[in-house]
């Protein structure tokens, strides 16, 4: 029997728009798909620690031009963003590795190409959050401090 490892976050929305909703996926497999309402959402998935490769990915998608507000200059006035709080594999909260380590791919809604940047804990553009790591969990945390 191998050791489990367990992954939890608090995914947030605080608009009044619940029509946003996230994918979660570790590896190929994805673990949750729901849109996202007003308040905190906190989910947890158990999986292996198998000694390999993976990849943790959060998706958002639905996101439409209805959820920013732009003034005539073309500012933002307000947007409607997913936050992703509290990372936790094992208790231990990996928010900080998250901003390091995480590429945000996203085409800014349909406005540029497919990029990757900084992850910064908002998903704000239709996109990916992904982070490679591997197990044991504990080695690519020191390893990655």
């Amino acid at each position: 029997m191998s050791d489990q490892i367990k992954l939890t976050r608090e995914i947030s929305n605080d608009s009044k728009h619940s029509d946003l909703a996230v994918e979660l996926w570790l590896d190929d497999s994805k673990f949750f798909d729901q849109p996202i309402s007003q308040g905190i959402h906190k989910i947890g998935h158990t999986f292996n620690e198998d000694e390999a490769q993976h990849q943790f990915r959060i998706v958002l998608k639905n996101k439409q031009h209805h959820h920013t507000q732009i003034d005539q200059d073309g500012n933002i006035i307000s947007d409607t963003l997913i936050d992703v709080k509290k990372i936790c594999f094992d208790n231990v909260n990996i928010d900080i590795m998250m901003y390091e380590h995480a590429r945000y791919r996203h085409n800014t809604n349909g406005t540029g190409e497919i990029a990757d940047h900084k992850f910064h804990g908002h998903l704000g553009c239709n996109g990916e959050v992904i982070l490679d790591f591997y197990t044991p969990f504990y080695i690519w945390l020191l390893e990655n401090m």
